[in-house]
């Protein structure tokens, strides 16, 4: 029975370190860039399971080769995995970027480990230095940080990065 309540923890860890990414950028790979729809299903299931930046190389080198220079949505959507896995180092379950507005829904309120962490008091001192442009509320257990003024993935990438920095 031990060994089982092990696997579940650690399923479970997995689960909260996966950011669901919602967007009204246009993010995708064209029909006119890979005509074949099972092959770009097969593309975007293969770019969703990428871990690290090494694979995400093998990827786009592998796209050139097969379908030529990438169209920006597709370079944007190979941004966007980069931009997950920001969000996911610093507890961030949910971000959405809509409307030029980036809303961050942090781990919820019961995680103590995240409240207490270095990690939280970098998001917090960057909600303080930029507080003309952004806020912190609470819903449903959850910390939203909303932070007006980014229109793109590479700036939302540019704020993770302050968050860390912070």
């Amino acid at each position: 029975a031990a060994l089982f309540e092990t696997d579940l923890s650690e399923k479970v860890k997995v689960l909260v370190q996966d950011c669901t990414i919602e967007t009204d950028l246009e993010l995708l790979i064209p029909e006119e860039y890979v005509g074949n729809i099972s092959e770009r299903l097969g593309l975007y299931s293969k770019l969703d399971a990428i871990k690290d930046e090494e694979e995400l190389a093998k990827f786009s080198a592998m796209l050139l080769d097969r379908f030529g220079p990438l169209p920006e949505s597709v370079a944007d959507l190979m941004e966007t995995v980069r931009l997950r896995w920001k969000a996911e180092k610093l507890g961030i379950e949910k971000l959405v970027l809509k409307g030029n507005v980036m809303k961050c829904h942090l781990l919820p309120s019961t995680r103590d480990d995240y409240y207490s962490s270095e990690i939280f008091q970098k998001i917090m001192r960057f909600a303080q230095m930029n507080s003309k442009l952004c806020k912190i509320k609470e819903y449903k257990n959850r910390l939203i940080l909303t932070q007006a003024n980014v229109s793109s993935i590479s700036k939302a990438q540019i704020k993770l990065n302050e968050m860390n920095d912070a």
